[in-house]
């Protein structure tokens, strides 16, 4: 099983999450919709898009995903905003530097010489 996944395979734990077959959330293929949303089909016995839940180990598994995506979604956040820092410390490096010197040449036309 791969850290990005949650599998139902015990008939007590399908069954108490609304499932009707072992089933494999995969953290990585995630969608998250409102449950307002009308592919929701509405439980008659809870009167909600709520079919089921997750207990016990499952659920803990499914925590654990959760918060392996959480880190890493932070992880690359802060990589982008230590990799905006330093682009935005180069360019002011860049500013603050000398100017470099430059040469002013006087080129003197040569007088023509007559032959």
């Amino acid at each position: 099983m791969t850290v990005w996944a949650t599998r139902l395979s015990n008939p007590a734990a399908f069954c108490e999450a609304g499932l009707h077959r072992p089933t494999r959330f995969i953290g990585l293929r995630r969608l998250t919709v409102s449950a307002d949303h009308p592919a929701f089909a509405v439980c008659r016995d809870f009167g909600t898009p709520k079919i089921g839940r997750l207990t016990g180990a499952e659920f803990e598994r499914l925590q654990a995903v959760r918060a392996r995506i959480h880190a890493e979604a932070d992880i690359a956040a802060e990589r982008r905003a230590e990799r905006r820092r330093e682009v935005a410390e180069e360019r002011a490096r860049r500013s603050q530097a000398p100017a470099r010197p430059f040469v002013v040449e006087i080129k003197r036309r040569r007088s023509a010489v007559a032959r």
